[in-house]
């Protein structure tokens, strides 16, 4: 399976979007309608969840988001705060409509809503996660854009492979060849004192003299 032209893409997950949209609406217009013996708690729990797929659904389409970037994002960027958003964008219809469809039944109007929703959402996120993995593996993209930032805010920390070191906390090192006998011989290096410690011969010095 080849990958989908971009111009392709855009009106399929603009199908796709528009259809979860449509049936997050009629979702919305059922729990408040239809469902006369579902608690008050349990109506906003689920208008919660139909109104955060219709939401997310609608901010995609509005900025044109391709959830292939969406998952790479989540896969390979180390910071928390872009997973999350990258993670609610591509994943907020389908964990909606599978909580609504688990939790909501004796309604055959409203499953069947919720039904289409789950179909619809699952197959554009299975296309789009197939799409990504199908890519990385060819080869044809295989460095991930979002996988190394300079300075990521959480994940695994970055560790140089030499760490740095300070001239005013660290000794300096001379080493000088010197010749004996006619062979060559390394001299044991020289440690010099810290600038600090020289720093507080002086003062006392100075305070001696006064």
């Amino acid at each position: 399976m080849d990958k989908i032209p971009p111009y392709d893409y855009a009106l399929y997950a603009f199908a796709a979007r528009s259809a979860v949209i449509t049936c997050s609406i009629f979702e919305l217009l059922q729990i408040f309608g239809s469902l006369e013996e579902t608690s008050s708690f349990a109506k906003f729990i689920y208008f919660l969840f139909a109104g955060s797929s219709a939401a997310a659904s609608a901010f995609n389409i509005a900025m044109s988001t391709d959830g292939r970037d969406e998952i790479r994002k989540v896969v390979g960027n180390p910071d928390c705060e872009t997973r999350g958003k990258a993670a609610a964008l591509v994943l907020s219809p389908v964990l909606a409509g599978l909580i609504l469809f688990v939790c909501v039944s004796g309604n055959a109007l409203f499953s069947f809503f919720v039904l289409i929703h789950v179909l619809i959402s699952i197959t554009q996120f299975g296309v789009e996660a197939y799409e990504t993995f199908l890519q990385k593996g060819s080869g044809t993209a295989s460095n991930n854009p979002y996988a190394q930032l300079a300075n990521p805010s959480c994940g695994a920390p970055i560790v140089s492979e030499k760490k740095a070191t300070s001239q005013f906390t660290e000794p300096l090192q001379d080493v000088k060849p010197v010749k004996d006998e006619g062979k060559s011989k390394v001299q044991t290096p020289v440690v010099q004192e810290p600038i600090y410690h020289t720093l507080e011969r002086v003062q006392k010095e100075a305070e001696k003299k006064k």
